[in-house]
């Protein structure tokens, strides 16, 4: 997966600022009105076909859809919504790029880890790291980039997350933007 753009904590600052905008207003230095003709343009936000993954101690690692369609692909039915099936990467997949444990390292400490997924609207849903590993739960936990063989409509986004097994949808976050890592304790 050659495209994934990682970097470590000290250059965190310089990412955060490809998230569009608002991100670069809060770490661009203040410039005076009369200077703000001389200043330089804000970074281009990140493609909607993009997802930045942070890890829990700084690095970050930005997906795009080429490096999607690179990793496993994993396919999960749901019974709401008249029943469908998504398909998509594992998250615990997307998690490895950043450095976190999965699978036979997740036991013990590295437990104390959240997944906070955000969407382009501001909704967040919450799962524990625990959750994403197959060999714990039976069902992968996916970032699907289609449904029922179709790529997502508009309105799901580029991304969807769907977590296997779940009766109802209150945690499949829609047009996913970011994915981040974070201890508890």
């Amino acid at each position: 997966m050659g495209r994934i753009h990682c970097v470590g904590a000290a250059a965190a600052l310089v990412v955060a600022c490809t998230a569009g905008p608002a991100a670069a207003q809060m770490v661009a230095p203040a410039v005076a009105p009369a200077e703000a003709k001389q200043a330089l343009p804000p970074p281009p936000p990140l493609d909607k076909a993009t997802v930045l993954v942070k890890g829990p101690h700084g690095d970050t690692a930005t997906v795009a859809d080429a490096d999607m369609r690179g990793m496993h692909r994993y396919s999960v039915y749901v019974p709401w919504g008249g029943g469908h099936t998504y398909a998509g990467a594992a998250v615990s997949d997307l998690l490895a790029e950043v450095g976190a444990p999965s699978e036979a390292r997740l036991h013990g400490p590295p437990l104390d880890q959240v997944l906070v997924v955000t969407g382009r609207d501001g909704f967040i849903a919450v799962l524990a790291i625990g959750e994403t590993a197959i060999s714990l739960k039976g069902q992968p936990v996916i970032l699907a980039d289609e449904v029922d063989g179709k790529p997502l409509d508009g309105k799901e986004g580029a991304y969807r997350l769907v977590v296997g097994g779940e009766l109802k949808p209150p945690r499949s976050v829609w047009g996913v933007t970011q994915i981040e890592l974070r201890t508890v304790k």
